[in-house]
């Protein structure tokens, strides 16, 4: 069912950029509110590859993230790295483990996916 819901967001995605410094991106359809806390699917691309430890190279990630709006925190939810740009070519990493709750901060690129998640932009 995870598999599925990694291809679906691939596949019906509608990436609207995020960030003018950074390629960040999120998917605005992908958004679910309850209370305080939004999840919402991202994406990063970048201009130089990146390389997470122990795996080969890659040039753009996804992630689902949830965002807790009053407590300006973050965690993880789902991160995937992909060969070529904007989501495209070899998956190389997929992570579905939940990250531990942490403080978003105001300097970081997470920062403008809690400003967009949370209604803050």
């Amino acid at each position: 069912m995870l598999i599925l819901g990694f291809t679906c967001i691939s596949v019906m995605a509608k990436w609207t950029k995020i960030n003018k410094i950074e390629n960040v991106y999120a998917d605005l359809t992908t958004i679910q509110k309850k209370g305080n806390s939004v999840k919402m699917w991202s994406m990063s691309d970048f201009k130089t590859p990146r390389e997470v430890v122990g795996y080969k190279k890659f040039l753009s990630t996804k992630e689902r993230f949830e965002f807790d709006c009053e407590e300006v925190k973050a965690r993880q939810l789902a991160f995937m790295a992909y060969a070529e740009h904007l989501g495209k070519g070899a998956l190389i990493h997929k992570d579905s483990s939940v990250g531990a709750w942490s403080e978003v901060d105001p300097d970081s690129l997470v920062k403008s996916q809690w400003n967009v998640a949370c209604g803050k932009h």
